[in-house]
């Protein structure tokens, strides 16, 4: 549908104007003289506002009127207490729900294409005419993460554009985060397994050196029980050699006193003759009792030295064992701090697959199915770019002609385009864009302080003090 009349009456600063638009619409002449007022009105039209203030100063009420080529009039109408009305007929037919049956004929969203001359302005203008909106399920199956460990605090609600974006940065952000991580735990494990000894052979450990020792003193035991029993026959066989010699002497001292009393008393003779036979058995008895050799004690307490030398050794060991334990305790937490840099190395990997994935491919991926502006449009490292050239380094020509297309993407219900300070716009640029726009089938209106552009075909409205001169 295309705009075939436009009347205004007391809107602003408009006192009344009433157009019928050609193609193409150049609303000319000097500041504060009603041109942008022009395109509120038509804006106003179809959106609403209930503002008294809309009302030119001094009269009662405001009113717009705009005719469509279907016949369709549209009528709205506020007074001075705010209060406005909306009218929609179409021949006879009048619709019941005014407001909802504009909101489906015009597009909502307000667009000049001048703002994509703006680099402040030229991504929030192109998505205006990208409808792409993505969800957290959409990306948590993308990316094969879990919801719950998508960076919080993003507005899905916004455009898909800026939702990957802010993505993005997120796992930008964890996957810097990680990369610092797995790089401090590598250097702290390298660290440490720098200052591990080298691998030594295995020593005896504490329970088999234990083990040993306590064999040592079972052997310790039995020896000083082989040396007491040899002292003890010892202590006997001195006992026994200190009793033959006491009785040598008594068997002398009777021999003596056998002569001398041999010839007095033959009696006392057999008595003492008799006690010299006893004491000789006693003697021949002892000497078969008495080994003929004293044990030898010299090799046993050897023997107990060396038990001794060796539990010494043994306890020596010990210590070893300590130091081989500590080693391998420290080696198990050397392995554990390998596993942890491992872990977060694989994590800063993981990460880093979703930033690739987010930087490019899911973008190419998820706006594979919407329609461009124009050919060779796309979106690459966070900015728009036409054939791989960034929108910002265009030329003058072709982000007019990225801006046309932005706008007809936009204006796909009404076919209308507004277009406010075309002054900016060189005769050159003005003369591409009016090629670019010529018979496109949409209605431009186009505001410009000063005369106008020469343009084929096109209706020129010059605006004084809120009236088009005559």
């Amino acid at each position: 549908m295309n705009i075939v009349r436009l009347k205004i009456l007391n809107f602003m600063s408009i006192i009344d104007v009433d157009i019928h638009p050609s193609q193409v619409n150049q609303i000319v002449g000097q500041n504060n003289n009603g041109k942008t007022t022009i395109l509120k009105a038509l804006e106003w039209a179809i959106k609403g506002k209930p503002d008294a203030s809309l009302i030119r100063r001094g009269e009662e009420s405001a009113e717009v009127i705009v005719e469509l080529d279907d016949e369709t009039i549209i009528k709205r109408r506020i007074n001075a207490k705010g209060m406005q009305s909306v009218d929609v007929r179409r021949g006879e037919f009048k619709t019941t729900s005014p407001q909802a049956h504009l909101d489906a004929l015009f597009d909502s969203t307000a667009f000049n294409p001048l703002d994509l001359l703006d680099p402040k302005k030229r991504n929030d203008a192109i998505m205006q005419a990208l409808e792409f909106k993505v969800t957290a399920e959409q990306i948590a199956q993308e990316l094969s993460c879990p919801i719950d460990r998508l960076p919080a605090g993003i507005n899905y609600g916004e455009h898909g554009l800026k939702v990957i974006d802010q993505l993005y940065k997120g796992f930008y952000q964890r996957r810097a985060e990680a990369n610092k991580e797995a790089e401090e735990k590598k250097k702290r494990w390298q660290t440490y397994h720098n200052d591990l000894p080298q691998d030594a052979e295995r020593p005896l450990m504490h329970d088999e050196i234990l083990s040993k020792i306590e064999t040592i003193n079972d052997q310790k035991v039995m020896a000083n029980r082989v040396l007491e029993k040899a002292l003890a026959e010892i202590e006997v066989i001195k006992k026994q050699d200190e009793r033959l010699d006491k009785l040598k002497k008594e068997i002398l001292a009777l021999d003596s006193q056998r002569e001398i009393m041999e010839s007095a008393h033959k009696e006392a003779v057999a008595r003492v003759k008799s006690k010299r036979e006893y004491i000789l058995n006693e003697i021949d008895d002892l000497k078969v009792k008495t080994p003929k050799e004293s044990p030898d004690t010299t090799a046993i307490r050897e023997s107990c030295t060396n038990l001794q030398i060796q539990e010494g050794e043994l306890k020596a060991k010990m210590k070893e064992a300590d130091a081989y334990v500590a080693v391998q305790k420290q080696r198990v937490m050397v392995d554990d701090m390998h596993a942890q840099f491992l872990k977060a190395e694989k994590i800063a990997g993981e990460l880093k697959k979703r930033v690739d994935i987010l930087a490019g491919p899911l973008r190419e991926k998820l706006m594979a199915g919407i329609e461009m502006p124009i050919k060779g449009l796309s979106f690459a490292d966070g900015q728009f770019v036409v054939d791989g050239i960034p929108v910002d380094n265009l030329s003058s020509s072709l982000a007019l002609k990225l801006a046309i297309g932005v706008a007809r993407k936009i204006a796909k219900k009404n076919k209308v385009i507004c277009i406010d300070g075309a002054e900016m716009l060189d005769e050159k640029t003005w003369a591409d864009f009016r090629k670019e726009i010529d018979n496109d089938g949409f209605v431009y209106f186009i505001t410009k302080v000063g005369g106008c552009f020469v343009g084929l075909n096109d209706s020129v409205i010059p605006m004084s003090n809120g009236q088009v001169i005559q």
